[in-house]
């Protein structure tokens, strides 16, 4: 995590979804992504803004991309702060909750609300 902490940017070059969960562990120390997107990946589902994902296994994309984020610093920064509460998005213990309420709710024959709510 301090490399993370010390890191401009994060490159998942995954073509292939195997770091979901380490791009999420580097993503909560407000690093900007810079994420594949591609048939056998769903990490891009992390991405906050556009700039932070290219077509995977495009080298020039993925330059351009790298080229961008590391021009303009500012931006960066404002963007890195975004990141930070992903945590509060995919925090483990909301989903078990959910996934409680669930069980209770099939139990009992009612609908829940929270299997609805994001």
């Amino acid at each position: 995590m301090r490399l993370a902490h010390d890191s401009e940017l994060y490159i998942h070059c995954a073509i292939v979804e195997v770091e979901g969960l380490s791009c999420i562990e580097v993503l909560k120390e407000g690093v900007v992504p810079i994420i594949a997107d591609g048939p056998l990946t769903a990490t891009s589902q992390f991405a906050k803004d556009a700039r932070c994902i290219y077509p995977a296994s495009d080298a020039r994309a993925l330059a351009e991309r790298i080229d961008y984020w590391l021009d303009h610093p500012d931006e960066r920064r404002r963007a890195a702060a975004q990141y930070r509460s992903i945590e509060d998005e995919y925090d483990i213990r909301k989903s078990i909750r959910a996934l409680i309420q669930m069980y209770a709710d099939a139990l009992n024959g009612t609908a829940s609300t929270a299997a609805h709510a994001k």
